[in-house]
């Protein structure tokens, strides 16, 4: 995946979500970049600077799926997403998207913010 392509959806989501944080919270993303698509995980940090991390990019996103610690998707090899997929956890997002260029716009950011917010109106 193309890394400004990537940063620009994070700016994006983090700017259309920041409205509804608490004034000393921010995300923080990790991004696990792959060549099917990425992961980025967003963490609720309280008063400490917003920071964009980048890992090494790997071949698939279960490469880097084992990797994170979370409980939403299971690690069994062979898993394929496609679209935009997203899991909220008590302490962070996880967002896995693939690389097709239209999952990485500032519309895509927008729609993926209401569906967080509004998960009733898929």
């Amino acid at each position: 995946m193309n890394k400004p392509d990537i940063q620009h959806y994070i700016n994006n989501f983090r700017r259309l979500l920041s409205p509804y944080l608490k004034l000393d919270f921010n995300l923080r993303a990790t991004v696990y970049p792959t060549k099917e698509g990425a992961i980025i995980e967003f963490e609720f940090r309280k008063d400490q600077p917003t920071i964009d991390e980048f890992k090494e990019e790997e071949n698939e996103i279960y490469d880097q799926l084992i990797k994170i610690q979370q409980r939403t998707f299971g690690g069994k090899k062979g898993m394929k997403f496609s679209g935009t997929n997203m899991a909220l956890e008590p302490s962070k997002i996880l967002i896995i998207k693939d690389n097709n260029l239209k999952e990485w716009t500032s519309s895509k950011a927008e729609e993926d913010v209401h569906k967080l917010l509004n998960p009733q109106n898929k």
